[in-house]
């Protein structure tokens, strides 16, 4: 099995070629087979009382995002996230990321898996499958002023408008002059949703904002 469970076999066994298992692991090379980085991108999102959740998929509230610091995308808005470390599990990596790049710390045990997203060539620096979180807070009290660290230039708060119009969803992010936009849709090939607009936002970050607050309400106690 690929999930690091290790079943109870005949570790003696020889397999097809003649092989025990401990021969087969001291000959195996992980460099045979291509391998992608795996990245974690955190969604917080802090929504307004009373949304209209159920007529045509309407969001609004608040959203955490990072100005990114450094290439690729520099100077654009990001969720905060980065790589996964070989020693930590993908909601440890978010909640550590989070908390560097932002410095507000939520526990793992608080953030959803949401969506990973495997697009061949979505990130320019090399294969990269990222693994979309969402952390639902209350907005009721005063939000946690975010402080920018690691390779995050900036860290802010912004409005968030999401809404569905003939199958599209219309995102709209602000925050003081700032002004995000995207057009997203789901591909009829892969019902995996698109960007077909976005202005300002990094990466596919548009499309894993979307996926998490169409799952917002399922992560809710």
């Amino acid at each position: 099995m690929g999930d690091g469970t290790h079943m109870n076999t005949d570790d003696e066994a020889p397999d097809a070629d003649g092989l025990t298992e401990a021969e087969f692991l001291a000959r195996y090379n992980p460099g045979d087979w291509q391998r992608p980085s795996v990245t974690v991108d955190i969604v917080v999102f802090a929504p307004d009382a009373g949304t209209d959740t159920e007529a045509g998929g309407n969001r609004s509230g608040k959203i955490l995002l990072i100005k990114r610091g450094g290439h690729p995308c520099l100077g654009m808005w990001a969720l905060p996230g980065g790589f996964v470390n070989p020693d930590e599990t993908l909601g440890q990596a978010a909640s550590r990321e989070l908390r560097e790049e932002t410095g507000i710390d939520i526990d793992c045990k608080q953030l959803k898996q949401v969506y990973a997203l495997s697009k061949p060539g979505r990130d320019p620096r090399t294969w990269i499958i990222s693994v979309t979180h969402l952390a639902a807070v209350d907005a009721r009290g005063a939000l946690i002023n975010p402080e920018a660290g690691d390779d995050a230039a900036e860290a802010k708060w912004f409005d968030l408008k999401l809404g569905k119009r003939e199958g599209r969803y219309h995102l709209r992010l602000s925050n003081a002059n700032i002004t995000l936009a995207a057009t997203v849709e789901r591909d009829e090939i892969t019902g995996e949703f698109v960007a077909t607009e976005n202005t300002g936002l990094a990466f596919d970050h548009a499309e894993m904002i979307c996926y998490a607050l169409e799952r917002v309400d399922r992560f809710s106690d």
